[in-house]
């Protein structure tokens, strides 16, 4: 008798601890890192755009801030990039943009990792 208790007892508490499984199901983060040289300098400008609602499933801001501090002691677009490999990150698409008509390249990659809340 007393284990039949004990049992309805848990029941409860065993139907309350369920994990909804829309939480846990990994996920796609993207951000965007836009690269572009100094003017008469070979030192490169590393811009990371990871979103503005980490809400909705981007990075955190830490995450993001992070990520930008590492990414402004880079040098050179390869190791950019390796580095974001490096951090769990793939490159999506590419895209050599240009500044207002002129044919100056500023690359810009799309990045993709699957994250697991």
């Amino acid at each position: 008798m007393k284990k039949l208790f004990f049992l309805l007892w848990l029941l409860p508490a065993a139907c309350i601890a369920q994990t909804d499984s829309t939480q846990v199901k990994p996920h796609n983060v993207y951000c965007r890192i836009s690269i572009s040289t100094g003017f008469l300098s070979s030192k490169i400008s590393v811009k990371l755009d990871s979103g503005r609602d980490s809400s909705k499933g981007s990075l955190t801001d830490a995450e993001a801030a992070k990520l930008s501090r590492q990414l402004s002691a880079i040098d050179n677009e390869i190791d950019a990039i390796n580095y974001m490999a490096l951090q769990g990150w793939e490159v999506v698409t590419y895209r050599p943009e240009t500044y207002h008509g002129s044919s100056t390249d500023n690359p810009t990659y799309l990045l993709v990792k699957k994250v697991t809340p």
